[in-house]
């Protein structure tokens, strides 16, 4: 049984709301993937590139 019923879903506020509530969640999510994306990159660094923040280490993309 849905929080909000079929002929609520009609009215412009809860449309409204729940574009909010998706934008809040969508958010979030991303807040939570970012750092793991991070912490997945270093544990793969080296001590030569471990100062740098970058979601794919260098050397996957750079020969020098």
């Amino acid at each position: 049984m849905p929080i909000i019923g079929r002929v609520e879903r009609k009215n412009w506020k809860v449309k409204l709301l729940n574009v909010i509530i998706h934008v809040v969640l969508i958010l979030g999510a991303t807040t939570m993937v970012y750092p793991l994306l991070l912490m997945i990159s270093g544990s793969l660094k080296s001590s030569v590139d471990f100062k740098e923040f970058n979601i794919i280490p260098q050397y996957f993309y750079d020969d020098a």
